[in-house]
């Protein structure tokens, strides 16, 4: 997946709505940035109001502009409300770069949603690499602790019963 025009390629005008900061933030690690194509990881702390949500959507929109295999990038939020805003602000920023190309590349965020949604994917689909943790917690002789989340009795991967819980 390489769209044309890239931001590489000098099509780089949705950056200009970023400050300094949130450009190097968006670019980094790209090829673009001032220091080069850097590799290192990025951590970007910022107070409320300062435009980390615009800084992270541009960062996943430059990502799928400059070639990233949208099926690749994890997304995570807090609430499903801020999952929905963050990946229709990824397609808006999408359009404006790629244009028609833009709505297949962006349909493909398969990753994103908030912690939990995305926790719950992934149990679900490698549930046989985890282990039951009702036969774990029954081999092993350990009482499981009472919890209102756990007062089916009932393991939530397998529907094994859980030991102890009446």
């Amino acid at each position: 997946m390489n769209p044309e025009p890239s931001p590489a390629s000098g099509s780089d005008d949705y950056l200009s709505r970023l400050n300094e900061a949130q450009r190097q933030a968006v670019t980094h690690g790209t090829g673009v940035s001032a220091g080069g194509a850097d590799s290192s990881p990025l951590l970007v702390i910022a107070g409320a109001g300062s435009g980390k949500t615009n800084t992270l959507a541009h960062r996943v929109a430059h990502l799928i502009a400059s070639g990233a295999d949208p099926r690749r990038i994890l997304l995570l939020t807090f609430s499903r409300r801020a999952s929905v805003e963050m990946t229709r602000r990824v397609e808006r920023i999408c359009k404006t770069v790629l244009g028609d190309k833009a709505g297949p590349l962006a349909d493909a965020l398969a990753w994103a949603g908030t912690f939990h949604s995305i926790g719950a994917r992934l149990l679900r689909e490698y549930r046989s690499v985890f282990t039951c943790m009702a036969s774990t917690v029954g081999a092993t002789g350990m009482s499981m602790p009472r919890a209102p989340a756990l007062s089916t009795g009932i393991c939530c991967l397998c529907s094994s019963p859980w030991p102890g819980l009446s």
